[in-house]
């Protein structure tokens, strides 16, 4: 699959200490043109920015002892997740 437009689609994966405030990360989450929470602490997120500098913006708004894992999503994928979830992602791809 080839990308729409200039944004590219990435996959945010977080483990995150339960004891700390997430406020400030789910905004910056929400800065993105278009984002789908995925499950748990995972979100797909739209983008001109490559995933380092994704990294660079939420790594800001984390803390010490959480881990974020940032990935683009390709065409080059399989999944079993809710309807409405693969039809956000193939919105956002394109064949």
């Amino acid at each position: 699959m080839k990308k729409k437009n200039s944004l590219s689609l990435y996959l945010v994966s977080c483990e995150f200490n339960a004891d700390d405030e997430y406020e400030d990360f789910a905004d910056a989450i929400d800065e993105y043109p278009a984002w789908r929470h995925v499950f748990g602490e995972q979100w797909f997120v739209c983008s001109e920015d490559s995933a380092e500098e994704i990294y660079d913006n939420l790594t800001q708004h984390i803390f010490e002892g959480d881990f974020i894992f940032i990935c683009e999503v390709t065409g080059n994928y399989a999944s079993y997740l809710p309807e409405e979830t693969v039809e956000w992602m193939e919105d956002n791809l394109e064949d």
